[in-house]
């Protein structure tokens, strides 16, 4: 699990930035990531790995 626990904190301090609407997570694995408190507003998801991400 603590690879599971470094990816999610890696992700999270890359996308929390001010120009998250900039970011493209085009073909990203965000798989099992609790994405539920980052505004995701104008992210390009495209292709992206959601399978059981919290976006609540």
């Amino acid at each position: 699990m603590r690879n599971s626990a470094d990816k999610q904190e890696l992700l999270l301090s890359q996308i929390t930035d001010n120009y998250l609407q900039q970011h493209n997570f085009c073909g990203c694995d965000l798989n099992r990531i609790d994405l539920s408190g980052i505004n995701l507003r104008g992210a390009n998801l495209t292709g992206a790995n959601l399978i059981y991400a919290d976006l609540k």
